[in-house]
């Protein structure tokens, strides 16, 4: 910092600290970002943030092009997952909001524990012991107006700038309208030669045009859930028996995915 705005980045290079100076800084480093602690220090509520665990399961049958969500109480609000990866191996895990995770009580590896060893996954082959690579990390829940994104000198992106979709947890559509934005603000920061938070501030407005509604509709959904987690259960009851008009809903109302049945 000089002159209360970022002029760059101190880091270890080859084992020598270095200061890296910038006439920008685009904070990218994700959910565990030491710039965005620094610029914004305020830890934001265990509410707005969620524990995931996962690790690699080989010798499972997977279905390839599938991307699997289950969803069990010990998970709510949160789910258990399986990417494939080939046709006899997956990335699987579990992520739950902090508050709630805290509150039962239960180890993060004893829910990916339950979730490997349940009926569904061990008759598909899956075993704990074939288990590798297993690791936890946080979260950072996006909510609305919860942080400031731009400040002299720099922008916040992705998991920096805290954009996971509170209800899937999924962040890689909001990282990349993030960082288009944010490269685009940046440009035309350069050539105009101000990067001052006040000339900066475009990126955040323009942030909030093309996600906002989205992050709003994901945190009001998780909010309801969590506050009536039988509501979720009666959602899949209506979404098995009226498939094709629950796939319909879902993709005039998401801009993250597409559903098929």
């Amino acid at each position: 910092m000089e002159h209360g705005g970022v002029i760059g980045v101190r880091a270890v290079v080859d084992g020598d600290e270095r200061d890296l100076r910038a006439r920008a800084v685009i904070v990218a480093d994700g959910a565990a970002s030491a710039i965005a602690r620094a610029l914004n220090p305020a830890k934001p509520p265990e509410s707005h943030r969620a524990v995931a665990i996962r690790g690699y399961l080989d010798g499972f049958e997977s279905m390839p092009h599938t991307v699997e969500f289950h969803f069990g109480r010990h998970f709510a609000p949160g789910y258990a997952w399986v990417f494939p990866m080939g046709d006899t191996s997956a990335n699987v895990g579990v992520i739950v909001r902090t508050d709630c995770f805290k509150r039962r009580g239960i180890a993060l590896e004893t829910l990916l524990h339950e979730f490997v060893t349940s009926d569904e996954l061990r008759k598909r082959g899956a075993r704990e012991g074939a288990l590798r690579e297993v690791a936890t990390w946080q979260v950072p829940l996006a909510a609305p107006g919860a942080t400031p994104l731009a400040f002299d000198g720099a922008l916040m992106v992705g998991d920096a700038a805290r954009l996971v979709d509170a209800l899937t947890g999924e962040g890689i559509h909001n990282a990349v309208v993030s960082g288009r934005l944010a490269g685009e603000v940046i440009g035309r920061a350069l050539e105009r030669g101000d990067l001052s938070r006040a000339a900066l501030t475009e990126y955040e407005t323009q942030l909030e045009r093309e996600i906002g509604p989205l992050i709003r509709r994901s945190y009001r959904w998780q909010k309801y859930v969590t506050a009536y987690p039988r509501v979720l259960e009666v959602l899949f009851v209506l979404a098995g028996a009226f498939r094709t008009r629950v796939t319909q809903w879902l993709n005039r109302t998401s801009t993250d995915f597409r559903v098929t049945e």
